[in-house]
This record gives structure tokens, C-alpha cells and sequence, in this order.
């Protein structure tokens, strides 16, 4: 029996062996199955006891979750925090929209100069400008009565009381800049309230060699330049604000209607309307200011026409003891006392100093500079010369 058996065994030794590896291949998928069902995130499919070791290990970590979660405070911590972190930025983002910081971006590259080498002629400023008007951005030139009916308040007895709000202004509730455009060293002689310095158009040039020239001709502050930070110095004054109403203003005033033909322009025809404050208003509507104005008389206007009062803390007992005329050529010629326009009167002061002693001859001056002079009868008054 037992050789038989031997015999047996040994010749279905390869399919007995079969089975038991089929069995045992089956065993193994349904226990794979049976585990993965239960678990979140099930691994590969492997078959073999290290599949087994893995999908043994996430079956023992979701018990694990189950019978120990997480404190319920430290999540909802976390997910309160983030929640007002998020509403405080969107909050951030309507103020910022309903201010009208949000809508545009000033690119000081790309807004083309009002005056220099780059700069459009007067008449296609003020076609840019007029033609603004029914786009985005509004345009005015105010005179100076109107000025003083709009924004001041004629009721106290002792002159002009303060600023009031128009209707306009007052149901916008937008904020407005008053903004002299003269250089600090003209804003520190004289002002009109509530016009604030500290934009000026112009500034003294940064060429050493052409701001002294400036001083040997008695400009004071030397020869000046457009400010290349302009526009960026009257949007931080406005708080960067592009909704807010600007007014500007100058010696001149000028006009937007009344522009003179570019022939006229190209001939070199002097226009009256052309000044700084109708050129900054060009740069600002190119900077997105919505609501821009200028007085049209200039500070002239609202002190000689609107009766304005000015203020002069530095020359306010010269200007009270001079008479009218004198008054305004001090103010508006830019003639009052200031150490640039030194040297410039010192050097006049010597040219007819020596045309005088050379045309009177006194002392022999004119005589001797014609004899040791070469060429000084040519531009002299030499009374021998004649």
C-alpha cells in the first residue's frame, strides 16, 4: 500500500501542488477586498503578504481616527480665523473700489508732457482737453466770480469766511484740492486761501549752469523746468483719490476755448490763452482725475476781479504801504525781495552804470575806453565815437 501510494503521490506531485497554489491565491484576493472597502484611500491591488502588511496598517489608522478625532475647537479655530481673514480682504477691496483706488493704476510712463521737448502744441492740448469732456474725465475753466460764488461763503461781515460746498460736491461727497501751481519760493511771498502749495509745475532746473543764468537775469529761483514728479505729487496729495475734484491754479489762468489756430502757433504768434495751469490739466486727465478744474483769471482774478483776500506773512507791511500799481507789479512781475534776483541786479546795475560814465565821458572813462578798448565804440554810447 504504501509503494502504491508512493507511486501515487509522485506522479501527481505537480497537480496537487497546482491546486494548493490556486487555493491559497484565492484566499489572499478576497481578504485584499474584504479590507480596502473599508478604508478612505485604498493602496494598489498587490497579492502577497506585503500588500496585506499595508492595507493592514490604513485599516488600523481609520480605527485609530474614529475612536480619537481630532478636538472639534482646534479645527473650527482655524477654519473661524481663515474665514475672517478672508472677509476682512474682501471688505479691503470694496473700500478701496467705492474710494476709486481700486480702478485704475497710474502709469507715470505713458502720460505725455504738457511742456517740453515731447510736449503737444497749446491748440491740440486744448482739443484733447475739450474732447474729454464728453468721455470719462470732465474739464473746466472757472472764472474768477465764479469761483467766489461756488466755494465761498459772503456772509460774515468781516470778508470771506470760508469754504462752503456746492450741491454738486456735497451729494458726491468728493473731496477737492485746491493746488498752487507756482514754485515754493513764489507760494512762501504770497498766498489765496485755500489754494496749498507743494505742486508746482515748474521747479528751479536741475542744470546748475542754466539756474545761474537764471540768477544773472533776476528770475527768481534761476531758469526753471516742467517737474517730472508732477503727477505723482498731486496724486499723494489727494490721497490717491482719482474721483476727487482738483483745481489748479496760476498767474495766468488761460483758457481751453479760446486757443489760437496752430498756424498761428507755428508762425511763434504769442498765445494769451496758453499757461500752466490749462498744461497741467492735460497731464492730470492723462493720469485718470476724473473731475478737473482751473481758474481762468488766475490769482490776478480772484484778488483784483473776486476780491479775494491774500495773505503775506513775509511782505505784508510792503505790500500794504505800496499803491495799487506797485502792489500788483511786486506780485505778479515777481518782483518782490528775494536772494536769486541778487546777483541779476548787481550785474544791471553795472552795465548802465558803465553805459553811463562812458556816455557822459566822466573823467575821461569814455575817452579811454575807446582808445585802449578794442571795439568799444562798437557797442558803447562813446560821445567821441560819434
Amino acid at each position: 500500500f504504501f509503494l502504491r501510494f508512493r507511486r501515487t503521490l509522485a506522479n501527481n506531485y505537480n497537480f496537487i501542488i497546482g491546486l494548493c497554489r490556486e487555493d491559497k491565491q484565492k484566499r489572499l484576493f478576497k481578504a485584499t477586498t474584504r479590507m480596502t472597502t473599508t478604508t478612505r484611500t485604498s493602496p494598489p491591488l498587490l497579492l502577497g503578504a506585503s500588500s496585506v502588511r499595508i492595507v493592514g496598517r490604513e485599516q488600523k489608522r481609520e480605527r485609530r481616527r474614529k475612536i480619537n478625532p481630532s478636538p472639534p475647537g482646534v479645527s473650527a479655530f482655524f477654519n473661524n480665523n481663515a474665514e475672517k481673514k478672508k472677509k476682512k480682504n474682501d471688505d479691503d477691496e470694496d473700500d478701496e473700489k467705492r474710494r476709486g483706488k481700486g480702478k485704475k493704476t497710474i502709469e507715470y510712463d505713458e502720460i505725455r508732457p504738457g511742456q517740453g521737448p515731447n510736449a503737444p502744441k497749446f491748440p491740440e492740448i486744448c482739443e484733447y482737453l475739450v474732447s474729454s469732456n464728453s468721455k470719462s474725465s470732465t474739464v473746466e475753466g472757472i472764472s474768477p466770480l465764479a469761483f467766489r460764488e461756488r466755494y465761498y461763503d459772503n456772509d460774515d461781515e468781516k470778508g470771506m469766511k470760508g469754504l462752503l460746498w456746492n450741491k454738486t460736491s456735497s451729494d458726491s461727497k468728493k473731496n477737492t484740492y485746491y493746488l498752487d501751481l507756482r514754485q515754493p519760493l513764489e507760494h512762501e511771498d504770497w498766498q489765496v486761501p485755500p489754494f496749498q502749495g507743494g505742486c508746482a509745475y515748474q521747479i528751479p532746473s536741475k542744470n546748475a549752469f542754466r539756474r545761474i543764468s537764471g540768477y544773472a537775469l533776476s528770475i527768481k529761483g534761476g531758469l526753471k523746468e516742467r517737474d517730472e514728479e508732477f503727477v505723482k505729487k498731486v496724486y499723494e496729495t489727494c490721497n490717491e483719490d482719482l474721483s476727487a475734484t482738483v483745481i489748479v491754479c496760476d498767474l495766468k489762468g488761460g483758457s481751453i476755448k479760446k486757443a489760437q489756430s496752430s498756424e498761428a502757433s507755428n508762425r511763434g504768434v504769442i498765445d494769451r490763452s496758453d499757461s500752466f495751469a490749462v498744461r497741467a490739466c492735460y497731464e492730470l486727465v492723462q493720469a485718470g482725475f476724473s473731475d478737473v478744474k482751473f481758474i481762468e483769471g488766475g490769482f490776478p482774478g480772484l484778488i483784483d476781479d473776486a476780491g479775494l483776500p491774500y495773505t503775506s506773512e513775509k511782505f505784508s507791511d510792503l505790500l500794504r504801504n505800496q499803491s495799487e500799481g506797485n502792489r500788483k507789479l511786486l506780485m505778479y512781475a515777481k518782483l518782490l525781495p528775494d536772494p536769486t534776483i541778487l546777483p541779476g541786479v548787481l550785474i544791471q546795475g553795472g552795465v548802465f552804470l558803465i553805459f553811463g560814465l562812458a556816455f557822459y565821458n566822466v573823467n575821461g572813462f569814455g575817452d579811454y575806453l575807446s582808445e585802449n578798448v578794442p571795439a568799444a565804440c562798437s557797442f558803447l554810447p562813446i560821445k567821441s565815437c560819434f
